[in-house]
């Protein structure tokens, strides 16, 4: 198979490019989150962005080899689309508005959507799929951080609640 290194190029950028937005959004959000209760697994800080690359990186290199294959599949790929979107926000929820339960929330319906990534890229190209793999255990333990970090801080989670109700009221 002919690496088409323009397309490759774009798929790579695309995931990228999101976390890099995402992580542009959030910048200022990493100041409180520094002063966050962790847990003892939490990693330090300066690790996310490194794993995040390689992770965006595997993302996109996945998409290439189902939009490149024989049998590519809109649902697919609009699968992947639509949990990179769910990524994207879940950074926002969770570290400017600090909404750590909606956060929480948030992260199962991206790990449901990875799952289902994953499922969809299977049948088309097995590789694709596994590279995905890292991506779910990564947002596994994103999912324990985000869940105990709320248990820690149960007021945050209350009044964001509280402010969706008089939102939508």
């Amino acid at each position: 198979m002919k690496i088409r290194w323009k397309t490759l190029f774009v798929c790579i950028l695309i995931p990228l490019a999101v976390g890099s937005l995402s992580a542009l959004i959030t910048r200022n959000g990493m100041e409180a989150f520094a002063l966050v209760n962790k847990p003892a697994l939490a990693p330090p800080n300066w690790l996310f962005p490194i794993v995040w690359t390689l992770l965006y990186t595997l993302m996109g290199f996945a998409s290439y080899l189902i939009y490149t294959s024989k049998r590519p599949s809109q649902q697919a790929l609009a699968a992947y689309g639509l949990q990179l979107i769910v990524n994207f926000f879940w950074s926002i929820f969770f570290f400017n508005l600090q909404w750590y339960l909606f956060s929480f929330i948030w992260l199962v319906l991206l790990w449901l959507l990875i799952l289902y990534t994953i499922k969809q890229f299977y049948p088309i190209s097995k590789p694709a799929s596994y590279l995905l793999i890292p991506y779910l255990l990564w947002v596994t333990f994103a999912g324990y951080l985000n869940y105990t970090i709320y248990l820690w801080q149960p007021q945050a989670s209350y009044h964001q609640f509280a402010i969706l109700h008089l939102h939508f009221q």
